[in-house]
């Protein structure tokens, strides 16, 4: 798991843990969730965004120095290397969403005494 969602479970698994107390405490991590999900959500689309007008400038600039070969197979690279980091940026992302979702579907279903243990688990294990 990503470093952000294990820092907040962290926070509901200590040694004498909130999580054992009520109902409150389950609002509150799934409160938690869901402000990371949106967080999430947002940092997706910049880097979507940030990818293509990179790629944009990078062909852009390719189109322009048509006649320069060795700036156009410049570009050519450049362009593999945004594309790659794009995707890798975004992969990541895509994960700590899905990891983030799987946690508010369990604190929103489980009850708090079935909760404890699996984010004392997972974050021991992460």
């Amino acid at each position: 798991m990503s470093d952000r969602v294990r820092s907040l479970l962290k926070g509901y698994a200590g040694p004498t843990g909130t999580l054992g107390g009520g109902e409150t405490d389950r609002k509150a991590l799934h409160k938690a969730l869901d402000g990371l999900l949106e967080n999430s959500r947002a940092m997706l689309w910049l880097a979507v965004a940030m990818a293509a007008v990179l790629f944009a400038a990078e062909f852009i600039v390719a189109l322009l120095n048509i006649d320069n070969s060795k700036l156009v197979a410049g570009m050519a690279g450049a362009m593999g290397l945004t594309g790659a980091g794009a995707i890798d940026v975004v992969r990541r992302i895509a994960r700590e969403m899905a990891q983030t979702h799987l946690l508010i579907v369990l604190s929103g279903t489980l009850d708090a005494e079935a909760l404890k243990p699996v984010i004392s688990a997972l974050a021991r294990k992460m």
